[in-house]
């Protein structure tokens, strides 16, 4: 059905370690929205958001020791993000002397940001199985679970008939499914989706 399968963990950690430059971008491409939806939670502003991730994104480029597993790497990319953020906040009270409105300088996370974690990487996840469906079906699904648009607006806007759209949303479920084997994983990726 795809034409690619997921990358695996082990993979893409063995090439980062290598310093293969096609499995940082393939880190970069799966990790930055996850990472802009985390460092949302402590900024109010979604492009400081974004800076704080492209500057995580430096750091992991530079960084010149090595990791043991694939979550050595994406607990470091947490906890840059996060630290950046609360340097940024920490900044800004300062700035405006409101020591009460900056968050706690600790280097580890708690455990709302654990479940925080584990559902922006479930969608990180979704995110990669979706960038590797057809361009068309990719549309559809994306049309459908993240505008909320109906089939027939989906239609409309791709130009497409309904039956195709039906059948493009359909397959991208079957597709998910197929990834996200166990039932439980399934319906916790349709409930992420809604």
């Amino acid at each position: 059905m795809l034409n690619k399968t997921p990358l695996d963990e082990t993979v893409l950690h063995r090439q980062f370690s290598a310093g293969d430059p096609a499995a940082f971008r393939d880190i970069v491409k799966t990790y930055f929205p996850v990472l802009c939806k985390f460092a949302e939670k402590f900024l109010p502003d979604s492009s400081l958001a974004k800076d704080i991730v492209q500057e995580t994104f430096i750091k992991l480029w530079q960084y010149e020791g090595s990791f043991e597993t694939y979550q050595g790497l994406k607990s470091f990319l947490f906890i840059v993000t996060k630290n950046g953020c609360l340097n940024l906040q920490r900044g800004r009270a300062r700035q405006e002397e409101k020591h009460n409105n900056s968050f706690p300088p600790d280097n580890s996370l708690a455990g709302s940001d654990y479940d925080e974690i584990a559902r922006l990487e479930h969608l990180a996840r979704i995110n990669q199985v979706v960038q590797q469906m057809p361009r068309k079906m990719q549309a559809v699904f994306l049309l459908s679970f993240r505008q909320g648009l109906s089939i027939t607006e989906i239609a409309e806007k791709l130009n497409i008939s309904v039956k195709t759209v039906r059948n493009q949303k359909s397959r991208s479920l079957v597709i998910l499914r197929s990834v996200f084997t166990s039932r439980a994983s399934f319906l916790l990726v349709l409930a992420f989706l809604q």
